[in-house]
């Protein structure tokens, strides 16, 4: 099929730098790092109508798209000044969002560039209000306006839908192949960067860890972008608190909290309890009835706008 659907020159335009169509006549897969990532609660948010938190997201979806080709604007210039494509490709639809990004050689420079862009840009998103879960894979994969596919989104998905579980993006299978056979570059791999933007989680996935984007001297790990900090624990402890009746969604937060807490417990610098998120707290004990009821009576009854 894709042999046979020709890319016009107009649509070649329309594409813009779009490394999946530059300067090709049809569609062809490409070996790629492919991220498919779902942003939770976005179901909720179409059942409110909630166009106020639409307009925001879709605000914080286009910078994301800046965060994911740079900081700044060297990129764009760079593209334009030597008439090379984009570095990624991103689609989005409804609730999903897929970033594509074709390798050369072994991939090794791509997926350290796209791990730390994908970290950032999901702190972005986080420091919003908007938590994702996502897949990361390598493989074939082609994306365009119109279409995406290829055994890296199958992947890419499966990992999303079936593996992350909590609001993460993990690297699947056919990545930490990818990501294992890079380690062999290195003499000894505690020194290979791939273990500061990805971490394994309790229970064996590998994940992107985000807040390693707040650290502001990556050399010396102990100057912090406390504000992002502060807000991401204040951001936390709000949906734990607004979740608490429903405890499959709850169970999420706590995740988020747990990561939270043993980030901040890795530096010095930031291992203090006014960093800390306290969970148990959060989580309350188990009472009784009356108690519950007592409890109740105690609460202020909520403010009534006048009319």
């Amino acid at each position: 099929m894709a042999d046979k659907l020709k890319l016009k020159p107009g649509n070649q335009r329309n594409f813009g730098r779009n490394p999946y169509t530059w300067k090709v006549k049809y569609p062809s897969l490409k070996r790629s790092w492919l991220c498919f990532i779902d942003i939770l609660g976005f179901k909720e948010i179409i059942t409110l109508n909630d166009e106020s938190k639409l307009r925001k997201l879709h605000k914080t979806i286009i910078n994301g798209n800046k965060i994911l080709s740079g900081h700044d604007n060297k990129e764009e210039e760079d593209q334009k000044k030597y008439n090379i494509p984009s570095f990624h490709f991103i689609k989005s639809f409804t609730d999903n969002i897929v970033i594509g990004i074709p390798v050369e050689d072994d991939g090794e420079l791509e997926f350290g560039v796209a791990v730390r862009r994908l970290a950032d840009f999901q702190l972005s998103l986080v420091l919003s209000g908007f938590f994702i879960r996502g897949g990361l894979a390598f493989g074939l994969a082609y994306v365009d306006d119109y279409a995406v596919y290829g055994e890296a989104l199958v992947a890419a998905y499966k990992g999303e839908n079936e593996l992350a579980r909590d609001p993460r993006i993990i690297v699947t299978g056919t990545g930490i192949d990818q990501i294992l056979s890079h380690l062999k570059y290195y003499g000894d791999s505690d020194y290979a960067p791939h273990n500061t933007v990805t971490k394994i989680d309790l229970d064996g996935q590998v994940f992107i860890d985000y807040l390693e984007s707040t650290i502001l001297d990556p050399s010396a790990k102990s100057t912090f972008d406390i504000a992002s900090i502060k807000k991401h624990r204040k951001i936390v402890i709000k949906n734990l608190k607004s979740s608490k009746g429903n405890p499959k969604i709850w169970s999420k937060y706590e995740w988020v909290a747990r990561y939270h807490n043993t980030f901040c417990q890795r530096y010095p610098a930031i291992n203090r309890s006014d960093f800390f998120i306290n969970i148990e707290k959060l989580r309350g004990s188990i009472t009784t009835l009356s108690e519950m009821v007592r409890e109740n009576a105690t609460k202020k009854p909520p403010k009534h706008r006048q009319r």
